[in-house]
């Protein structure tokens, strides 16, 4: 137990500092980019409980590594556009 806070305490905190780095406009990034964040986008995680059997084993399972990659393909995209 103490080893899963020693790693996820500091995530979180990495989260709400590039959230926070992006709203107020320290990023390239636009500050409606903040959606697109593990911020917002990992409690999206919780609405995937009310999905019903075998889709909820699928995406819940699976949503950490959604997260990240909605991420770095939103922040791919939004540097490679002008």
């Amino acid at each position: 137990m103490f080893v899963m806070r020693f790693a996820t305490v500091p995530m979180y905190l990495g989260f709400v500092v590039l959230g926070v780095a992006i709203v107020l406009g320290q990023t390239v990034f636009p500050a409606w980019f903040v959606v697109l964040t593990p911020l917002v986008t990992s409690f999206l995680g919780l609405a995937w409980m009310r999905v019903p059997q075998p889709a909820r084993c699928v995406l819940f399972g699976g949503w950490s590594n959604l997260v990240f990659t909605i991420m770095f393909a939103a922040m791919v995209l939004a540097l490679r556009l002008p």
